[in-house]
């Protein structure tokens, strides 16, 4: 069999030889269960390493529909709120009829977003969309003023993310206070993994076992296509014997990510483990001086 090495340090040169390569397709069609957003592989044979060996692997290629949605999570985050008061009276409208919880969807187009808004507010605020600073404007109706940063709505994730109206007190106009991403700052997915070791790629819930980001670079309804390129991210199996796999994909906000199928090639290095008789080899061929001993 030939022997291939990890890119590294000839000093590490002998304990990073790989003795065998394998290529584990995934298809979420296949998956023999699907729960809380975890798709379980049975692998068959079991992935085995031994005496000091170890099993690392990678993520060769994924792909998947862009179907991710810039409005989502629970309702709470679904909800947009606007404090509107009526100068002629200096009443504040009953926020009943100044709120929406909108349903999990993806608005493409910035005015086909702010077209959404006016369609629910517009008796009371007028929204347009400025395609050249990406930003939107509004525009209150008549005699009314409004603000959509006010007692328990500071936070409302959809102004945040998709407006960015941040006057705190009432007022008939206002504009973006900065450029909103209409893709809700998601440019990525995560595949997780409970069976390999925590390591250092990062998403909004810094969940542990992330084996690759996927970087979203197609429109929504378009496939991503993802191949791996140097340099690779190898993640550890955390057993000895591991004989599933459980996958889950996650946002760059750490929200569980289901797209209607998925397919994904894991590729599995084992490596062998240092000998003894080896160690004299290891030394004798590296940059670092030779060790005495007695």
């Amino acid at each position: 069999m030939s022997k291939s090495y990890v890119q590294g340090d000839s000093n590490t040169q002998a304990s990073t030889q790989i003795e065998k390569t394998l290529d584990l397709y995934l298809d979420s069609d296949n998956a023999t269960s699907v729960i809380d957003g975890k798709y379980h592989f049975l692998i068959q044979p079991a992935i085995s390493n031994y005496y000091g060996s170890k099993a690392k692997c990678y993520v060769k290629d994924m792909s998947f529909m862009n179907s991710l949605m810039n409005i989502r999570g629970t309702s709470q985050d679904r909800k947009l709120g606007i404090q509107i008061t009526d100068t002629n009276t200096g009443n504040i409208l009953p926020i009943g009829i100044t709120e929406h919880v909108f349903d999990g969807s993806r608005y493409q187009r910035g005015d086909e977003w702010a077209d959404k808004l006016n369609s629910l507010f517009g008796l009371y605020v007028s929204f347009n969309w400025n395609e050249y600073t990406q930003k939107m404007k509004y525009q209150c109706v008549g005699n009314y003023i409004a603000t959509f940063v006010f007692q328990n709505y500071e936070t409302q994730k959809i102004n945040l993310n998709m407006l960015k109206f941040m006057n705190t007190t009432p007022s008939a106009t206002g504009e973006s206070a900065s450029v909103v991403d209409l893709n809700d700052n998601l440019h990525g997915i995560y595949m997780l993994c409970d069976q390999v070791k925590p390591d250092i790629i990062h998403a909004g819930d810094n969940v542990p076992g992330k084996m690759v980001r996927v970087p979203i670079n197609t429109g929504i309804g378009s496939y991503v296509h993802y191949n791996q390129r140097l340099p690779i991210h190898r993640s550890t199996f955390e057993s000895d014997i591991t004989n599933k796999l459980t996958i889950k994909l996650v946002d760059d906000a750490g929200i569980p990510f289901e797209p209607n199928r998925w397919t994904a090639t894991i590729t599995v290095e084992l490596y062998k483990a240092p000998v003894k008789n080896e160690l004299h080899r290891i030394h004798s061929t590296s940059r670092a001086p030779p060790l005495v001993r007695p």
